[in-house]
């Protein structure tokens, strides 16, 4: 199921510098809120090209799963390094603005319900238990959500236990082998055009540096690589693709990027921005320019700790509408708990850096 980018209340609140539950009592008419701040929001709504949907149909969903006046908070599992060394300082701080943008979409969707989220921390190296009561919050174990939003990887298992004892749906993380729903970008389509960008600009040889396997947005990414390959007639060799290890931060097989530029190969898809601005330090390392000598493209749209590096061609990932279609998910994965998982796919945009340029001739 592909759902096409949407205005949602949480770019008005930013726009605004509102919260968005004063957006979101503004819209409704809501007599408490500031006559004048009402019309700014409405004003905006309008010129943005907001639409207010419909959530009648959702709300008698959830009246039909839950006989309480009020609809059961959501639980939102995070994980999160309370104390990060200095190497890893710049990628806590990349996926601390993806999943602050994903909880205001969560934030909105439950504020039309009448419910609200619970979010619970669990450090990153308990992520193989996070399935242990140990390591869940009390209001879990008290049955009293009504389902669980995964952010960040989990192990299978791990997500095949939790969806076996609460509904599940899961941020861009997919678990085919589990009662569990996934809400993610369309890593496939995005990164095929990131592939026709690379091809237009003339570039005939493209390379793909790719993260962990474990990562089913990793494997979705490659996919898109190769259907990219394909639709502009470019060669497909085993050798330009390279896979490093973001769980593990190591980069040991970059050295092989290099050998594949030496022989040619001056256009890499990176699997996601860490991998796209580390690859640009390497190359900088190498006496190699971005984009003069090598062009390289990103996926994720975040910015880079080191002002030095040009920004990367990427792909912005809309988190905020993420978030809000996983609440509308999980709502009705509790109304049908034991239908297959089901993958909803957002549409992402290409944003143009500084990244991508015609091979030197």
């Amino acid at each position: 199921m592909l759902l096409p980018m949407a205005i949602i209340q949480g770019d008005i609140a930013r726009k605004l510098n509102l919260s968005v539950a004063t957006v979101s009592r503004s819209l409704r008419n809501d007599r408490s809120i500031h006559p004048e701040t009402r019309a700014r929001v409405l004003e905006a709504a309008s010129r943005m090209g907001y639409q207010v949907r419909n959530t009648a149909g959702l709300r008698r969903k959830v009246k039909e799963v839950r006989t309480e006046k009020h609809v059961k908070p959501i639980c939102v599992l995070i994980q999160s390094d309370l104390r990060v060394a200095d190497e890893n300082l710049a990628r806590e701080v990349r996926e601390g603005m993806m999943v602050h943008r994903a909880l205001s979409g969560i934030t909105e969707a439950a504020c039309e319900l009448n419910t609200h989220a619970v979010v619970h921390y669990i450090k990153r190296q308990h992520r193989d238990i996070a399935d242990d009561p140990a390591v869940l919050p009390s209001i879990l174990l008290r049955d009293g959500v009504s389902g669980l939003i995964l952010v960040h990887y989990y192990p299978p298992d791990v997500v095949r236990r939790l969806s076996d004892r609460y509904p599940c749906v899961s941020l861009h993380a997919q678990y085919p082998d589990a009662p569990c729903d996934s809400v993610a970008v369309d890593s496939m389509d995005a990164v095929a055009k990131l592939v026709d960008r690379l091809s237009r600009a003339g570039h005939e040889r493209v390379g793909f540096l790719g993260v962990d396997r474990d990562f089913s947005w990793s494997r979705f990414r490659f996919c898109g690589y190769v259907d990219g390959l394909t639709r502009n007639s470019l060669p497909y060799e085993s050798d330009n693709i390279v896979s490093i290890s973001q769980l593990k931060d190591d980069w040991t097989a970059v050295e092989n990027v290099r050998r594949r530029i030496d022989a040619g190969v001056r256009a890499w898809v990176c699997c996601n921005d860490w991998a796209g601005y580390g690859l640009m330090e390497r190359l900088a390392e190498w006496g190699l320019a971005v984009p003069e000598d090598v062009s390289v493209t990103g996926f994720d749209d975040y910015p880079s700790s080191n002002t030095q590096l040009p920004k990367l061609t990427s792909v912005n990932t809309p988190e905020e509408f993420i978030g809000f279609a996983a609440v509308r998910a999980l709502l009705a994965r509790a109304n049908h708990p034991n239908r297959p998982g089901e993958q909803i796919l957002v549409e992402g945009s290409i944003v143009d850096g500084q990244t991508v340029a015609p091979p030197k001739q």
